[in-house]
């Protein structure tokens, strides 16, 4: 039984990380109880809002964490990692249906380095 958890945790941890980016730099961030950042050559399966295409909650533990790395990452000039979900209106803009409801949501952040 306590594989069979470990595995369905496994799983769920899996399917929560939809896509991932290697080696990102950030701009354009803005910051309120969410964090939205962008990139350059964002992928296309990410909107575009006002320069911006992803964001996290920074009102919880796991958003601080990622925010604290994001900080850390821009004060070092290092590049991140990013894990996340597709927004649902990918190749989108402000313009016509991107806004910061539906950007792609991040999971996690870290250094590959």
């Amino acid at each position: 039984m306590k594989y069979l958890v470990m595995l369905f945790l496994l799983l769920m941890s899996i399917s929560s990380n939809a896509a991932f980016i290697a080696n990102a730099s950030t701009k354009n961030m803005y910051v309120n109880s969410f964090v939205y950042f962008g990139i350059d050559n964002a992928p296309e399966d990410t909107c575009n809002y006002f320069g911006r295409h992803f964001r996290f909650d920074a009102t919880t533990e796991t958003g601080k964490n990622m925010f604290s790395v994001l900080l850390a990452a821009e004060m070092a000039d290092r590049k991140i990692a990013i894990w996340y979900t597709e927004s649902s209106v990918a190749g989108t803009n402000e313009t016509n249906g991107c806004h910061q409801g539906n950007m792609a949501l991040v999971s996690q952040i870290g250094f590959i380095e």
